[in-house]
């Protein structure tokens, strides 16, 4: 992570900074419909005191990944109260965790979001095998919306499944999110998730400024992490 926040990882970092965060945002660069000041103005408003705009990212990227930039360091200017981050969201390609990012994309941001997109037929072992390769890629800061693959294939993800996952993730500072969006992961493996100790941020994945999480909506979320737990 860059100088933004004076940590190694996200994993890192202090509960306190963690749980007052939402950590997974799209603005108008991709498929969002507002922009980094918009979400900004909605944050001061409602909060949380920290955003961190993970824009989707591809090797070969069809918008100005530059302008984005500049337009989080300007936002850093005019929101002083606020932490912001740039970050990326990057799909797995392959079931050795390599992702569909650039290394120029990587030496910019603070924070890099690791998902599964579309991804080869596999079953539950070889995505867990994957996903664990995923979360031991050490540019991963993030496991971003967690077990959607699994869930939109119909595969039968088991709470020992997903420790296996977990415990990689531990082992390699990998947080990992909660995300609102799609309400993911189920109850018992945030439960999983918290037995391991492992570290846990919430993302609204919003697309646009109205879905950020308020400061009262991410501590009810937080609450019913914690009551998994």
């Amino acid at each position: 992570m860059s100088s933004v926040i004076s940590t190694e990882s996200v994993a890192d970092l202090p509960s306190e900074v963690r749980r007052g965060g939402d950590w997974h945002m799209h603005t108008d660069y991709t498929d969002g419909q507002s922009s980094v000041a918009d979400y900004c103005r909605r944050a001061v408003e409602a909060g949380p005191a920290l955003l961190c705009f993970s824009e989707h990212v591809r090797r070969e990227l069809d918008y100005d990944f530059d302008a984005l930039r500049r337009d989080v360091a300007q936002a850093r200017e005019a929101y002083p109260t606020l932490t912001i981050l740039l970050g990326c969201e990057a799909k797995v390609l392959d079931s050795e965790g390599t992702l569909d990012v650039s290394d120029d994309v990587l030496r910019q941001v603070d924070v890099v979001t690791g998902v599964f997109h579309s991804f080869p037929e596999v079953s539950v072992a070889e995505y867990v095998d994957a996903a664990c390769a995923l979360v031991a890629n050490p540019v991963v800061d993030v496991y971003g919306h967690p077990t959607l693959l699994p869930t939109r294939r119909g595969l039968d993800l088991t709470a020992d499944d997903w420790s296996q996952v977990v415990a990689t993730a531990v082992e390699h500072d990998t947080a990992i999110e909660v995300n609102s969006r799609y309400d993911l992961p189920r109850a018992d493996l945030v439960g999983v998730t918290r037995t391991h100790d492992a570290s846990v941020v919430v993302g609204s994945d919003a697309h646009e400024a109205s879905q950020l999480q308020s400061t009262q909506e991410l501590q009810k979320r937080w609450k019913w992490i914690d009551r998994q737990y």
